[in-house]
């Protein structure tokens, strides 16, 4: 999403990156471990049906994803977390991202995939809620931003049972190039 006028980037955040878990799932940094993982979840028809990221040609691309974002997490531009589930620490199940920071870092954008597999049973509700709590409680976000494709119901209902709030459907010159014909809406969730 294009921001407006006002807001810009951040280019640097004031937290590292933490390692953060819930009952089952461990949320890490990627590493090159998670290269097939990767590959597999960003090539799955399902996950790509409302992204506009292209998927990986070969393992490579993969491994260069992987290495874009580890250098964005090092140089502090944004959270980029793994999905594991426990005890099998290995197994990558999804991910789950914060950003888009605006200046000052008080508000930022929540991205998120699961593979199909996995998806239906609690697993991505469980890594949001862990990631706001972070948020909130450790960033002291102001306000978080869900920018999903207005079809995606599935997303829809997980951001609003996570008490994010329709705000409107974004015009062209507001969504990325590969957007244009998208029907992108935006979701907001206010700090309490």
């Amino acid at each position: 999403m294009a921001l407006s006028a006002k807001e810009k980037i951040s280019t640097s955040l004031m937290i590292p990156q933490p390692t953060l878990t819930t009952d089952r799932l461990l949320l890490q940094a990627l590493n090159q471990q998670d290269q097939t993982a990767i590959h597999t979840l960003h090539s799955d028809p399902d996950v790509q049906r409302y992204i506009t990221q292209e998927p990986p040609v070969d393992l490579e691309a993969s491994a260069a994803f992987i290495q874009k974002i580890q250098e964005g997490v090092q140089a502090q531009r944004w959270y980029y977390w793994g999905l594991h589930v426990k005890p099998q620490t290995r197994q990558l199940i999804g991910t789950i991202c914060l950003w888009q920071f605006t200046e000052g870092n008080t508000i930022a954008e929540i991205g998120f995939d699961l593979h199909p597999v996995y998806q239906g049973r609690g697993y991505m509700s469980e890594a949001l809620q862990s990631v706001l709590r972070f948020a909130e409680e450790d960033l002291k976000l102001k306000a978080i931003r869900g920018l999903v494709h207005a079809e995606n119901k599935t997303c829809l209902r997980l951001l609003t049972k996570n008490r994010f709030a329709f705000v409107r459907e974004l015009p062209p010159k507001e969504k990325f190039s590969s957007e244009q014909d998208l029907p992108i809406v935006l979701f907001e969730r206010l700090r309490e």
